[in-house]
């Protein structure tokens, strides 16, 4: 069987235009400490699609208009997935959401979402899934032994390298029946998931809100640029978001969510591309319909501690270059390992050595991925 592949988006029952609110998502403090336990993908990813409104539009893209009708959108709830077992914490991106029956309000079936920030092909995505499900299941009976078991819809978000090479079923698992014995099917656990390939999709396929919609597209972004792909990446990213200019015409930057928005878009690419400045990021965010002075001041603040800044300020003493490199090692410390080392300890350091320390912490990094 083929891998499901979504359905046209604009038969979304929720609105996929500027009218969509944005999402209440968390404060830009508790973002930043996720980015520092969590691999960044995965902190983008659950900050923004935990939240139903953003959600629901994806979920709605992969099933049929009949299987849409079913359920009550508007009371769609995120359910939390702690209990489910022990690798269901906030470091995985999973996400998981109640859907209520229209014709039986009190009963509720689920979607659960598994992790958005993939970026390897795994052939054992089924039996991951099948584990979740009976953490779930086993959960519903717990609280109510007397209901029957609610059916699960599964969805996996790939953002891999390469295509996505496998059937999205469990039975492909399996070996194959021996000659003759097909009725060894009916012990056989059967079940489908659907498949959004985001290597599969351009920009204008991509199913959900305006917000959603950009991060996804930004995901895919980032992974194709880490495929090696970093010629004209100032360029490159000026016209990604040159091109989602209907998703910047809605927000509000005197709104704090709007802000907080934008900042967690910033986050994320500077984490992912550590090799941009923070004068390369203001000068792109200029360049962009949004209030420069609000966004940056934040951004520095809260990302950086200060220590970006703080680098190219000691820098025009020093020179630019070891300014810089002071700079990136303060902004990687604060994000990975929430501790920096004293300023004036670097600045006696030669660039030698502090180009040393830069590649050390960005060896660790990328063993800790």
């Amino acid at each position: 069987m083929p891998p499901a592949t979504p359905t046209d988006p604009s038969a979304a029952e929720i609105p996929l235009d500027d009218t969509t609110p944005l999402p209440d998502i968390p404060t830009f403090d508790d973002l930043l400490r996720r980015f520092k336990r969590s691999m960044p993908h995965n902190a983008i990813f659950k900050a923004v699609f935990a939240a139903p409104e953003e959600t629901a539009p994806i979920v709605q893209s992969v099933l049929s208009e009949t299987a849409r009708s079913a359920y009550d959108w508007e009371h769609m709830r995120n359910e939390p997935t702690e209990t489910l077992g022990p690798d269901m914490n906030e470091l995985r991106a999973d996400l998981l959401f109640s859907l209520p029956l229209r014709d039986s309000p009190e009963r509720r079936d689920y979607c659960y979402i598994l992790e958005g920030g993939q970026s390897t092909f795994e052939k054992f995505y089924p039996l991951r899934l099948l584990s979740y499900f009976v953490g779930i299941w086993t959960r519903e009976r717990n609280a109510h032994p007397d209901r029957p078991l609610p059916r699960i819809i599964p969805l996996v978000i790939y953002n891999g390298t390469a295509p996505w090479r496998a059937p999205a079923n469990f039975e492909h698992l399996l070996a194959p029946l021996p000659s003759g014995a097909g009725e060894l099917l009916r012990f056989t656990p059967k079940f489908d998931f659907n498949l959004l390939d985001l290597t599969q999709l351009r920009p204008g396929q991509i199913p959900g809100t305006l917000t959603g919609r950009m991060i996804l597209d930004l995901m895919a972004f980032v992974r194709r640029k880490q495929k090696g792909e970093h010629t004209g990446l100032l360029n490159d990213i000026r016209d990604f978001f040159l091109r989602h200019s209907d998703f910047w015409a809605c927000l509000n930057a005197s709104d704090p969510r709007s802000q907080q928005l934008v900042q967690i878009l910033f986050l994320y690419l500077a984490t992912e591309q550590d090799s941009l400045t923070l004068p390369e990021i203001k000068q792109i965010v200029s360049e962009l319909p949004i209030l420069e002075d609000n966004i940056m001041t934040s951004l520095a603040e809260a990302i950086h501690n200060g220590g970006v800044a703080e680098g190219e300020l000691r820098g025009e003493l020093r020179g630019k270059q070891c300014g810089e490199l002071v700079g990136r090692i303060l902004a990687i410390q604060e994000i990975y390992l929430g501790r920096t080392t004293p300023a004036r300890e670097l600045f006696a350091k030669t660039t030698d050595e502090l180009q040393g320390i830069l590649a050390q912490l960005r060896a660790s990094h990328a063993a800790s991925r």
